[in-house]
């Protein structure tokens, strides 16, 4: 928007611009300062530890850390201390905002299972997405996980 407003033909002053600047730059500084909020009280004091990885985030747990590549997929779930506790490298997404009960979701060639905090998958990666809002996999809750396995009729 404020390119048009510099590309028409007609000479402008910084006074003639500033409204339309400061406007826009309201609405800038609003949305990014949205999406850079911490969704949780732990997410805004968590202290990500020194490691080997380049790119590290926090977890719903205070003494895991996510390690993943450039582009996205998990590597390692890290310690405090910024040594790897399990290899994500199999995985294609894991849901650490979702660690809970000592277990982990992970999603392998589009199927869902769940590891606990030793790195053995206790829940097979067998089960289908879930597609509701709360996104592909489900926490344990009370001891007790939501998973889904389509029928096939034969």
């Amino acid at each position: 928007m404020l390119q048009r407003l510099l590309s028409k033909k007609q000479p402008h002053t910084l006074s003639s611009l500033l409204p339309k600047i400061s406007q826009y730059s309201v609405v800038v500084t609003m949305l990014s300062s949205a999406l850079f909020l911490m969704p949780s009280a732990h997410a805004a004091s968590c202290k990500i530890p020194k490691s080997y990885y380049k790119n590290v985030s926090c977890t719903a747990s205070s003494n895991y850390f996510l390690a993943i590549k450039d582009f996205g997929a998990p590597v390692a779930l890290i310690d405090k201390k910024g040594k790897r506790v399990v290899d994500l490298s199999r995985y294609q997404k894991v849901d650490a905002d979702k660690l809970s009960g000592g277990l982990l979701p992970v999603l392998r060639n589009s199927r869902v299972g769940y590891l606990n905090m030793q790195g053995r998958e206790v829940v097979p990666a067998m089960y289908d997405i879930l597609t509701e809002s709360q996104g592909w996999a489900r926490p344990v809750s009370d001891g007790r996980i939501v998973v889904k396995k389509r029928v096939t009729m034969v």
